[in-house]
C-alpha cells in the first residue's frame, strides 16, 4: 500500500505524524512549498518523530488564489505514479488542493479532520472542510459530533470515528519532554518563571490579524493581565504589528515575544500555564488534553466540545471579557495530572486506527 499526505502548514505537518509514524516506509510526505507557517527547523521535526517531506513543490509567495493555482499544477504533475491513498489534513490551501487533485486523479482520498464546522461561510477553513469532506473517499473525524456534522450534509459512507491525531503527539510529546527537558532550559526558552503564575497566549487567525482594532484589543486584554503572558510570534502577527506601529507601541511589559516554539516545548509550557489565551484551533485542545483552561480569541469554535466541559469560553477580542474570563479560568497547574484518554477525542491512537482503515478498505477493493 502506497500512501501520500499532502501537506503545506505547520499544523498540517502535526497532524501528519501520528499516520507517518504508523506507516512508516509506505508514507510519502509531499510539501506544497509554504515555509510550514513557521517555525519547522529540524527539531520541530525531532519533536513529531517525523521525516522531512520527500518532495518540495516550490509553491510560496504571491496572493491566496495564485498559490492555489500553483498547487494545482504542481500536483497534477507530480502525482503520476499509482497511489492507493492520498491523505489531506484540516482545511488549509494545501489541503483544498490535494482534495481537488486526488478527485482529478481519481485517486481515492482521506480526509483527516473530517466534519469540522463553525458554521461561518466566509471563513476560507470553513469553505476548505466542506469541499474536502464533499470530494473524499474516506472520513477520519476527532469526535462523534463531527460524525453528525457530516450525517447532517448525507455523508454517511466512509465515514469514521477515530479519535483527534492531535491526541495520539501530546501523549507521545509529554512523556518524551518530561524526560528530557528541564525546568531551567524551559524558563530560558519561555523567558518567565514557569514555577510563578503565567499564561501562554498566541494569535495567527487573520480575522486577529488583518484587523487593527482586534488585534489591539486582544494586546491591550494580554498587556492588562496581573501575570506574564508568554507569546510566541506568527509571522503574521509579526508583520502586523511592523506595520501597525500603533498597535505594537500598547505591548505590556508582561508580556514575553518569543520565538516560535517547538512541539515538545509547547506541551511543557502549555502544562505549566495558568491559563491558554488563543485563537487556535490545535491549542484550544492540547489545553483540554492537558487540564489547563483556555480562552478562545474568535467569535466561534468548531471545537465544541471543549466548552461542553466548561473547559474553553469562548471570548472573541473583547479586551474586558478576555480578562474576566482570564482570572476566573486561571489556577495551578496540576503537573500529575494524565491525560485523558476516554474523553470526546478518543484514547491517543487516531493514527494506528486511520492506518488499519486504510489497509482494511485497500484489501477489500483488490
Amino acid at each position: 500500500m502506497r500512501v501520500v499526505s499532502i501537506v503545506g502548514t505547520r499544523s498540517d505537518l502535526v497532524k501528519s505524524a501520528p499516520i507517518a509514524r504508523a506507516l512508516g516506509d509506505a508514507h510519502t510526505l509531499v510539501h506544497t512549498g509554504q515555509p510550514f507557517d513557521y517555525g519547522t527547523d529540524e527539531g520541530f521535526f525531532a519533536d513529531l518523530d517525523l521525516p522531512t517531506p520527500a518532495f518540495d513543490l516550490g509553491v510560496d509567495g504571491g496572493t491566496n488564489a495564485k498559490n492555489l493555482q500553483r498547487m494545482l499544477g504542481a500536483l497534477l504533475e507530480r502525482l503520476t505514479d499509482p497511489v492507493d491513498w492520498l491523505l489531506v489534513y484540516g482545511g488549509s490551501a494545501a489541503t483544498i488542493a490535494g482534495a481537488l487533485v486526488g478527485a482529478k486523479r481519481s485517486i481515492p482520498g482521506a480526509h483527516i479532520g473530517a466534519g469540522l464546522r463553525s458554521y461561518r461561510r466566509r471563513t476560507p477553513d470553513e469553505v476548505n472542510h466542506i469541499v474536502v469532506d464533499h470530494l473524499s473517499r474516506l472520513h477520519f473525524c476527532p469526535t462523534s459530533r463531527a460524525v453528525e456534522a457530516l450525517a447532517r450534509e448525507g455523508l454517511t459512507e466512509g465515514v469514521h470515528d477515530v479519535g483527534d491525531v492531535l491526541l495520539d503527539n501530546v501523549v507521545r510529546g509529554l512523556e518524551v519532554g518530561r524526560q528530557t527537558a528541564s525546568v531551567a532550559a524551559l524558563a530560558e526558552r519561555i523567558g518567565v518563571d514557569p514555577a510563578q503564575p503565567f499564561a501562554v497566549a498566541t494569535i495567527h487567525h487573520h480575522e486577529n490579524t488583518e484587523d487593527e482594532s482586534r488585534l489591539a484589543a486582544l494586546i491591550r486584554a494580554f498587556s492588562a493581565l496581573p501575570w506574564p503572558v508568554v507569546l510566541p510570534l506568527h509571522p503574521r502577527t509579526q508583520e502586523s504589528l511592523t506595520e501597525r506601529p500603533d498597535v505594537a507601541t500598547q505591548i505590556g511589559a508582561n508580556i514575553s515575544i518569543v520565538d516560535p516554539l517547538r512541539p515538545i516545548e509547547t506541551l511543557l509550557a502549555v502544562s505549566r500555564a495558568w491559563v491558554v489565551l488563543t485563537d487556535s484551533g490545535g491549542l484550544q485542545r492540547e489545553s483540554y488534553f492537558l487540564g489547563v483552561p483556555c480562552v478562545t480569541l474568535r467569535d466561534d469554535s468548531e471545537w465544541v466540545d471543549t466548552i461542553d466541559v466548561a473547559h474553553n469560553v469562548v471570548a472573541g477580542a473583547d479586551p474586558d471579557a478576555i480578562e474576566a474570563a482570564a482570572l476566573e479560568a486561571a489556577h495551578a497547574p496540576d503537573p500529575s495530572r494524565k491525560v485523558p484518554l476516554d474523553g470526546p477525542f478518543g484514547d491517543g491512537r487516531a493514527g494506528e486506527k486511520i492506518v488499519e482503515i486504510l489497509r482494511r478498505t485497500q484489501l477489500a477493493r483488490l
